[in-house]
């Protein structure tokens, strides 16, 4: 009995000692809150001079985009948010888009970190004509949704000959429902070309994104 008795203190002291160095160790981890506008920035400082960061906030609505550039110096690390404006043209569903984004850069403990957030306008042309009276009329989008495969899509119109579609781009803002942009790029030919004659575009792919994902068509001129 008195074995069992000592045993079990034992253990208790083991457990005690155990959970007061994990709380040490917790309480003795450098971490950093930056705010800018609507967003913070929380930063942690582990072994092996890593840095792991998460960004948090909220956008308008989906249809805002953002990027996120770091810029290390000598004796700080810039992290700056980028969100670019959507066009005054595009109509988007009038919903609160949640931001968190996480990432991690390599840094000694003592650094700055510095946390910007900039707005820029959208260079893509999205209802307006960009060319030959090209414009997001001009296509159809048809897509369909399964479980196993996610989305499907096709994208169909008939363009002048003087202009071609050089490359096709899928942009997914991350948000829930996601928004998944068909970024089209067009370009005008300069010769050998008939003003007057239409051809045929298609363009078909897929993509792994929720049910309830919001698909649109953007235009960009290059």
């Amino acid at each position: 009995m008195k074995f069992i008795r000592s045993s079990f203190f034992i253990f208790i002291i083991i457990g005690a000692s155990l959970g007061a160095y994990l709380l040490y160790q917790q309480l003795s981890i450098k971490t950093v809150k930056k705010f800018a506008d609507d967003f913070m920035l929380s930063a942690s400082f582990s072994k092996d001079n890593t840095w792991d960061y998460t960004i948090t906030g909220d956008l308008p609505n989906p249809c805002y985009e953002y990027e996120v550039k770091e810029i290390p110096n000598d004796n700080n690390f810039t992290i700056t948010l980028s969100i670019v404006n959507p066009s005054d043209n595009i109509i988007c569903t009038q919903i609160i888009d949640p931001v968190r984004y996480s990432s991690s850069f390599l840094a000694p403990d003592d650094i700055e970190i510095l946390f910007l957030v900039e707005y820029k306008d959208s260079t893509v042309t999205d209802t307006d004509t960009i060319s030959h009276n090209i414009d997001i009329d001009t296509f159809s989008l048809e897509k369909e949704y399964s479980k196993d495969l996610g989305w499907t899509y096709s994208i169909n119109g008939n363009i002048p000959d003087c202009v071609e579609v050089r490359k096709t781009d899928v942009q997914v803002l991350e948000s829930y429902p996601e928004q998944i942009y068909i970024v089209l790029a067009i370009q005008s030919k300069n010769s050998n070309c008939d003003a007057n004659k239409l051809v045929q575009f298609f363009e078909s792919g897929s993509i792994k994104a929720s049910d309830e994902a919001i698909f649109s068509i953007k235009l960009e001129k290059i």
